[in-house]
């Protein structure tokens, strides 16, 4: 687990975030602003965080694969140049959430408790204690 400890100081944390919970876990931690509660268990994805852009996820929580939480991104409307400007905004995940596979959490969001986020979703706005998000795919038809 080497290659962790570039983009996290402390290689206990991710040992015990990883082995004890899943396994076969394979979770990108980028930034040391990162908290999490107990019971808590993510697949795999990546976890981005900054100073200002802190990512908090509650209790008892099921986080599914391949799922990004950020609490840092650019500003879209210069999203590239000299003057790419950063943005950081918190994100909050309750307690006893479930997140499915493929979900994106962008910065700024906060998720109440007994939340469930369905597969595929991606997640710009807030979500209140016991809502649910589900993503529904047109069938195309020719």
């Amino acid at each position: 687990m080497w290659w962790l400890n570039i983009f996290y100081r402390s290689k206990d944390y991710i040992k015990y975030f990883i082995r004890k919970k899943h396994p076969f876990a394979f979770v990108f931690i980028i930034g040391k602003h990162f908290t999490y509660g107990c019971n808590t268990g993510m697949m795999s994805g990546m976890i981005h965080s900054s100073a200002k852009g802190t990512v908090t996820i509650g209790d008892w929580c099921s986080i599914g694969r391949n799922v990004t939480i950020t609490g840092v991104t650019h500003d879209p409307r210069k999203p590239t140049g000299e003057d790419n400007q950063i943005r950081e905004l918190p994100v909050k995940i309750g307690n006893y959430v479930w997140i499915g596979d493929n979900v994106f959490i962008a910065p700024g969001v906060t998720i109440g408790d007994y939340s469930v986020i369905g597969a595929n979703a991606v997640v710009r706005k807030n979500i209140p204690s016991r809502g649910y998000i589900r993503v529904v795919c047109e069938t195309l038809t020719r």
